[in-house]
């Protein structure tokens, strides 16, 4: 059975049955301008995510909420369902989770960031079989092709709502995810992550008895994830970059020749965050990569707003706790 949502901003379809999804569509279409619409509906359980999300872009739109009364019975069981985007962080927890006895599914929405070009499903689909985890794959298509937020501030919340009538669908009641909820609002940039904050996050969960949101363990810092990945075998299995993806395999092609290494799949080493993966399975992981090859990632990331972190009159041990801390 293919189930359809639709709205001014976008639509997708699953193999499950839609219902917190379609208010949560209805949402994501109301903010994804830099003036919200003037009235926002919303079902009450999410009325005070909704309205930090507006206090925090100081918008004037009115708040409407209405009940919905579809309640989670309480389930005995293990099940989980990972929003997955085939990333280091969700990639990580999929495999933490396994391994500490939880029967995990992945819920992979494809095209939610467009730049992979469909690479992102791919890379998703082969850890999946690689692995032996069941993947529940989200069909998505923007619908206006007029963008006005670089990512929309609800687009993660989103994610969490289809992972939610997957729950309701499965009896699955517990809901995880690559984040490790270390990020505060205020540290934010409204056009870009403010979706990911942890407090858009708690209070998008805080009124659904018997779901559980798991996060990653903000004890396990990235270069620890990566060695991770390496001990379970997993590290061409991630989608590491922000390369265009019609441009990945050739510029990872063109990297490995220049430096005579072999790079993790998916992995161009043409970004900021190729380079930061590069350096960190480098200083925690058991990869020996060349020195002219660690000097170019150092100075791909001492570039932009925050490169300050990484500059290089800090001391190199400076450097790689921000580089970890980042």
């Amino acid at each position: 059975m293919v189930n359809n949502s639709k709205s001014e901003a976008l639509k997708f379809t699953a193999n499950f049955p839609l219902h917190f999804s379609q208010y949560a569509n209805l949402i994501y279409s109301d903010l994804d301008k830099h003036v919200f619409k003037n009235e926002i509906r919303t079902p009450k359980y999410w009325n005070e995510c909704v309205l930090f999300i507006i206090d925090s872009y100081h918008q004037d739109s009115k708040v409407v909420e209405f009940e919905d009364k579809t309640i989670f019975d309480k389930q005995d069981n293990n099940k989980v369902v990972v929003a997955f985007s085939g990333g280091l962080d969700s990639v990580y927890q999929a495999l933490y989770l396994r391994n500490n006895g939880y029967d995990v599914t992945l819920l992979h929405v494809k095209n939610m960031n467009k730049y992979t070009n469909g690479q992102e499903a791919i890379a998703a689909k082969e850890f999946a079989e690689r692995f032996n985890f069941n993947l529940e794959t989200v069909d998505y298509h923007a619908v206006s092709k007029h963008k006005e937020w670089n990512e929309n501030p609800f687009k993660t919340s989103l994610c969490y709502a289809l992972c939610l009538d997957y729950c309701l669908h499965t009896g699955t009641r517990i809901i995880s995810s690559g984040d490790d909820m270390r990020l505060n609002a205020v540290d934010t940039d409204l056009d870009n992550n403010f979706g990911d904050c942890k407090e858009v996050t708690e209070l998008f969960f805080k009124n659904f008895n018997n779901i559980t949101y798991l996060p990653v363990d903000d004890n396990i810092h990235k270069g620890m994830r990566l060695e991770y990945l390496s001990k379970n075998n997993a590290r061409d299995y991630y989608y590491s970059t922000t390369t265009p993806g019609r441009l990945v395999k050739y510029l990872h092609d063109l990297n490995e020749k220049k430096f005579n290494v072999k790079l993790d799949k998916w992995c161009a080493l043409s970004d900021r965050k190729d380079a930061m993966h590069c350096l960190l399975e480098y200083y925690y992981g058991d990869i020996d990569y060349p020195d002219n090859m660690i000097e170019h990632c150092w100075n791909k990331i001492a570039i932009g707003p925050d490169k300050n972190f990484f500059d290089k009159h800090l001391s190199l041990e400076k450097r790689i706790q921000n580089l970890v801390d980042y």
